[in-house]
């Protein structure tokens, strides 16, 4: 069986815990999507990316953010995942994390604009979080 691009890219996993619900992380490298800094994402399967380059101290409220927009998937809930999100961050590092989130949204929204075949509801989400980032910063 021939391994794929992001398990060859992988560099570790982890797993991080909110209540009961357990939610694991693949490590990956920035290769993964090198068009997008601090690429966090989903895999087809339901597990969690966390590029390398993200700082450690900002992995958890980013598997947040992702878990929850994967559990809820209703309208708004982009935003909803932004504001849960920032529950895992402290109000030292906030202006550091926000700086960053709004950098990997930036990118991510120029990344899918104009593309052909981009399921709109996901496109619309990003810009959501993109736009509800900025407004926070």
């Amino acid at each position: 069986m021939k391994p794929s691009r992001i398990m060859l890219l992988e560099a570790g996993s982890g797993i991080e815990m909110f209540d009961e619900f357990a939610c694991p992380y693949r490590l990956v490298t920035p290769e993964h999507e090198s068009a997008v800094r601090y690429f966090v994402g989903t895999s087809g399967d339901g597990t969690h990316l966390v590029s390398t380059e993200i700082p450690e101290k900002f992995r958890r409220a980013m598997v947040a953010h992702e878990a929850c927009c994967f559990e809820l998937r209703n309208t708004g809930h982009c935003t909803e995942a932004v504001d849960f999100e920032l529950n895992f961050v402290s109000s030292i590092d906030r202006a550091e994390y926000l700086q960053l989130r709004k950098q990997f949204f930036d990118g991510l929204v120029t990344f899918y604009e104009g593309r052909s075949g981009v399921d709109q509801k996901f496109f619309h989400g990003i810009k959501q979080c993109r736009d509800h980032l900025h407004a926070l910063a």
